[in-house]
């Protein structure tokens, strides 16, 4: 039986107003924090309860969307997050701010992973619906830097994922029937071990990089507004970034993913002033494209397991998110935003370090090195991933579907 397509507009559509939503109230959430009276670790706090919230839902439902659907938990995230995003308007000091943004978190995880995994399934294209995401992003940015009003961009973030709500009744399931039991995570993530450690460590820099750079923007000159610009840079340049990323083999953009972000940081501590910034914002935005599309790709190749790969891979970016602020912040306070970026550089280069091993060093499978890789599509009488399968070879055209951070 031939699987439903999913509209090439509506997975990009989705996944464009759920960024949009998210990036609209966290772009300006460390300096309301800061408002609050919030000390640098508090805020690096503050962002652990949202990452750890994320990594949390995403790990768990995007397992149990391989057995229960994926339609169902994209629908429940997305009605989470527009009640999250508007509870933030409630927000006026540090404790209550950290639980609505705890709530933001276990509302998008929720709906990520499982979204990924149906664009994958009915036939999308990872970068192509990634730069939509990213796109999303860059509404937020401009939406921070035109709006400057913390209610005001809560309010936009709920709004827009009440509209996401109205898209999302065009969603239809891959495939009908009964769904067997998958796996436990762990064991779906040891197939691309090595890809998941990589970005582990990377991650783990960026997160204790993101929660403090728009302080760390501020005390290179700049103002709000080109706060809000330079992300907008950064997320800009992934909208084609992505699309290109997916022209070529994962291996190789993954690795330009890993050394780009090594590059990325290194000239963030380098930095004199804001508007040296500029080009370290679009080197940014090229290797996030190719860390995150070509980590996409491969552990979604790995197996017919793709909501639980995917929700791996999300929650691997937020358990980094998680615990990024913690490190980020305690640096920054003791000694300098600086040295926050020459620890990142560090673990970027770890990250790269640990993907170039031999391969004996990590129990992961190899991805064959032409861009093709073996699917398993199902028979008639069941759902894709289940009895009764087939193995046939894909071309290097990706059948694709998007998170993460902020780059």
């Amino acid at each position: 039986m031939e699987r439903p397509r999913l509209s090439p507009y509506l997975g990009g559509l989705l996944n464009f107003l759920i960024y949009a939503a998210s990036f609209s109230s966290l772009i300006f959430v460390p300096l309301l924090c800061r408002d609050l009276g919030a000390t640098p670790w508090e805020i690096g706090l503050i962002g652990t309860v949202y990452g750890a919230a994320y990594w949390i839902s995403s790990l768990y439902f995007g397992w149990r969307s391989d057995v229960c659907g994926r339609v169902g938990f994209i629908r429940l995230g997305i009605i989470c997050g527009t009640v999250a995003f508007t509870g933030q308007l409630l927000a006026r000091d540090l404790v209550t701010l950290a639980v609505w943004r705890g709530l933001v978190g276990l509302a998008l995880g929720m709906a990520t992973a499982a979204l990924v995994a149906l664009v994958y399934e009915t036939g999308g294209h990872m970068g192509t619906f990634g730069s939509y995401g990213s796109l999303g992003w860059v509404a937020g940015a401009v939406a921070g830097a035109l709006l400057q009003d913390y209610r005001r961009l809560f309010l936009l973030s709920a709004l827009l994922s009440g509209l996401a709500l109205i898209f999302s009744a065009g969603l239809r399931e891959a495939g009908s029937g009964a769904r067997r039991p998958v796996p436990r995570p762990g064991e779906v993530m040891k197939r691309q071990a090595r890809v998941y450690a990589a970005v582990f460590l990377r991650h783990l820099g960026a997160g204790g990089v993101w929660v403090l750079l728009p302080l760390y923007f501020a005390e290179l000159g700049a103002s709000p507004t080109w706060i809000g610009i330079l992300w907008a840079l950064n997320f800009a340049g992934q909208v084609p970034g992505m699309r290109l990323a997916e022209r070529f083999d994962a291996q190789r953009i993954f690795r330009f993913g890993l050394l780009g972000s090594v590059a990325v940081f290194v000239a963030y501590a380098l930095a004199r002033n804001h508007m040296q910034l500029i080009p370290a914002q679009g080197l940014l935005a090229a290797a996030w494209s190719g860390l995150y599309v070509g980590a996409l790709l491969l552990v979604l190749r790995a197996g017919v397991e793709r909501g639980t790969a995917s929700g791996g891979l999300v929650a691997t970016l937020n358990l980094c998110e998680a615990v990024g602020p913690l490190w980020g912040g305690a640096v920054a306070e003791v000694w300098s935003y600086r040295a926050v970026m020459g620890v990142a550089a560090g673990l970027s280069l770890a990250g790269f370090l640990v993907y170039v091993l031999p391969r004996s060093a990590f129990r992961d499978q190899a991805v064959p090195a032409d861009g093709a890789t073996e699917r398993n599509v199902a028979g008639p009488e069941l759902p894709e991933g289940r009895s009764g399968l087939t193995h046939v070879r894909e071309s290097s055209r990706v059948t694709q579907g998007k998170g993460g951070g902020g780059g």
